[in-house]
């Protein structure tokens, strides 16, 4: 079975031909991520159930919930690709308001499995997935253990999407903790806009009482850094997270009168 892991000592041209799947890579974030990714060299597979805008990346219809699936879309498929040496899984319901919660949390804590698991099987060592902000305790109805909010701040889960991310962490763990070479890095992306939509961001706070989960940041721009230095090397990480912006010292509730 080959070893898909990238070597840091080859030379640079070589580590950029490299292949990398996008999970979810016609999503919002997904377009923004694959875009960025073409930009610094990369050849990017997009697994998701619909295609992109957005030609540029291989588009292969994947369902993640079924591992048969998973386990060919990163083995290899015909003359797509031969195997791939990194993956971004941002495939899944993006919300706790977009599907019934049990829907939610079957399809996402499942896809992810897959995921992990998969890439454990190829020897895959290279792995970002996207967490969220949700799990610091998403919609604030109780106030947090203390602001600004950081990576210390206990999991505290307050919606079944949230607790799916929970869950999803600790698998990360487990996973680096069987293999030291595994690196997960979970990215707890916050609110997440697209350039299009930042027009929008004056009518959010105008005449309005603050808004229930506004603990921090508050939305994940997607727009990338012309060098944003997307690369991956064999030095073993293990699982980490990080939030996705610099989280701001006020938490705003529900007003009382």
């Amino acid at each position: 079975m080959p070893d898909h892991t990238s070597d840091s000592s080859e030379p640079e041209e070589a580590q950029m031909a490299r292949t990398v799947a996008v999970t979810g890579g016609s999503g919002k974030l997904g377009r923004a991520v694959v875009a960025a990714l073409i930009e610094e060299g990369w050849t990017v597979v997009n697994f998701d159930r619909v295609p992109s805008p957005d030609s540029r990346a291989r588009f292969i219809r994947t369902d993640l919930t079924d591992y048969g699936q998973v386990v060919e879309a990163l083995s290899g498929i015909d003359e797509v690709h031969r195997g791939v040496n990194a993956v971004v899984h941002l495939a899944a319901i993006p919300g706790a308001t977009f599907a019934p919660n049990v829907a939610t949390f079957d399809n996402n804590l499942v896809s992810t499995f897959h995921v992990f698991q998969a890439a454990k099987l190829f020897k895959i060592h290279n792995l970002v997935w996207a967490s969220s902000e949700t799990l610091l305790g998403y919609p604030f109805n109780n106030p947090p253990a203390y602001v600004p909010l950081d990576e210390n701040v206990p999991p505290t889960p307050e919606v079944v999407y949230a607790l799916a991310k929970d869950l999803e962490e600790e698998m990360a763990r487990q996973y680096c903790r069987w293999n030291p070479d595994q690196k997960m890095i979970g990215l707890r992306c916050s609110n997440v806009m697209d350039p299009s939509e930042y027009a929008d961001f004056p009518s959010f706070e105008k005449g309005r009482p603050p808004a229930r989960g506004t603990c921090g940041p508050t939305s994940t721009p997607v727009t990338a850094p012309k060098r944003s230095s997307v690369r991956w090397n064999t030095t073993s990480l293990g699982s980490t997270t990080s939030s996705s912006l610099t989280p701001t010292p006020s938490c705003a509730g529900p007003r009382r009168n």
